[in-house]
């Protein structure tokens, strides 16, 4: 029998640099893997725009300079400044049910396939 034992982890704020944000996200798409809903909903081929992970971390940067967004991310207690372990993103609001603080990130973009993202994500902010 094998007995593992859990590594002590610290809970720090994520660093609002585009090094750090671009390393959280790398943890959220190992944690997650690709999403094939997201890709078809978002980045379609005919479409220009910034390349993908710019347009993401500047996303999460101008979350990070609100108040709303929380981002936490747990490291190795003997190694605090060694990669992220885990990430946790809050989305934080005073009156969860008024239609302007509940989409936190707004509209869809041009260029998103819009039937795609009412069947899915229109659901869940109609939802909310």
């Amino acid at each position: 029998m094998t007995t593992m034992t859990a590594m002590p982890v610290t809970i720090l704020p994520v660093a609002a640099t585009s090094k750090e944000v671009e390393e959280m996200m790398e943890v959220f798409k190992k944690a997650f893997g690709p999403d094939p809903l997201m890709e078809f909903t978002f980045n379609r081929n005919n479409i220009s725009r910034k390349p993908p992970k710019e347009e993401r971390v500047a996303k999460h940067l101008e979350g990070m300079a609100t108040p709303q967004f929380v981002y936490h991310k747990a490291v190795d207690s003997e190694n605090p400044n060694g990669p992220i372990l885990g990430v946790a993103v809050w989305y934080c609001v005073e009156g969860p049910h008024t239609t302007s603080q509940n989409i936190p990130w707004g509209d869809p973009e041009p260029g998103a396939h819009l039937e795609c993202y009412d069947a899915s994500l229109g659901v869940l902010r109609r939802w909310r």
